[in-house]
C-alpha cells in the first residue's frame, strides 16, 4: 500500500511540474521577436571594379514600427539596454552556370566605417552599434572586391537562403534578446543581390 502510495504522490508531482512548465521556446531563451522592413540595404553601384568596396548599411532608430502593431518598439529598452544588433552576410561567386562558391573574406579587404565587421573565414560578421547621442543604431561596412566576375550577396549564413535578414540583439546577460526579421529593398525573392565586377 505504501507503494502505490509514493507512486500516486511521485506520478501527482509529476503531472503538476509538467502543467507549471512552458513549451514556449520565447520564455525558456528570454526572447522577443518582431519584424520590421527594410532596415538593411546595398549602396547599389552601377559598375563594380576591382578594388571598389560592395558597401552595406544599417541604420535605424531605437524606435522601430513593428507589423500589426500600433506603436513602434523601443529596441534599447526592450532589450535592457543592447549596445548593438549583430547581422551576417556572405559574398559567392558564380564559378559556372548557377553554381556559387563562397568568397573567402579576409581582414585586410573589410571596409569598417560606422559599428563593427568581423571577418570569418567567408562571411563577414556585422554590428550595428547604438549611437547615444543620435539614439540610433549604425552600421557601414563592406568588402573590397578582388576579382572580376559575377557575383551574389545573401543575408543568410547558416540556413538556406532567404530575404529575410536576422538581426540579433547583443543584450546583457539576463536581459530580452530581441530578434528582429527584417529584409533588404535591393535583394530579389530569394535574398540575392546580384553583380558583377569588371
Amino acid at each position: 500500500m505504501k507503494t502505490l502510495k509514493y507512486l500516486f504522490l511521485g506520478g501527482l508531482a509529476t503531472v503538476l511540474m509538467a502543467a507549471d512548465c512552458s513549451n514556449k521556446d520565447s520564455e525558456f531563451y528570454n526572447d522577443v521577436f518582431i519584424s520590421s522592413p527594410n532596415m538593411v540595404d546595398v549602396e547599389d553601384n552601377v559598375l563594380y571594379t576591382v578594388g571598389d568596396y560592395l558597401m552595406v548599411n544599417a541604420y535605424f532608430d531605437r524606435t522601430v514600427p513593428e507589423a500589426g502593431q500600433n506603436n513602434d518598439i523601443d529596441l534599447y529598452k526592450t532589450s535592457g539596454g543592447a549596445l548593438s544588433f549583430t547581422f551576417s552576410y556572405l559574398i559567392e561567386k558564380e564559378i559556372a552556370q548557377d553554381q556559387w562558391t563562397p568568397v573567402d573574406i579576409t581582414e585586410a579587404n573589410v571596409f569598417d566605417g560606422e559599428g563593427n565587421s568581423v571577418a570569418f573565414g567567408d562571411f563577414l560578421l556585422a554590428q550595428s552599434v547604438f549611437d547615444p547621442a543620435l539614439q540610433t543604431y549604425r552600421y557601414r561596412g563592406g568588402v573590397r572586391l578582388t576579382e572580376t566576375g559575377s557575383y551574389r550577396l545573401r543575408f543568410t549564413y547558416n540556413q538556406e537562403p532567404s530575404a529575410a535578414i536576422v538581426l540579433t540583439s547583443d543584450s546583457l546577460q539576463g536581459n530580452l534578446f530581441v530578434t528582429i526579421f527584417s529584409n533588404c529593398e535591393d535583394t530579389d525573392s530569394a535574398g540575392y543581390y546580384y553583380f558583377d565586377v569588371n
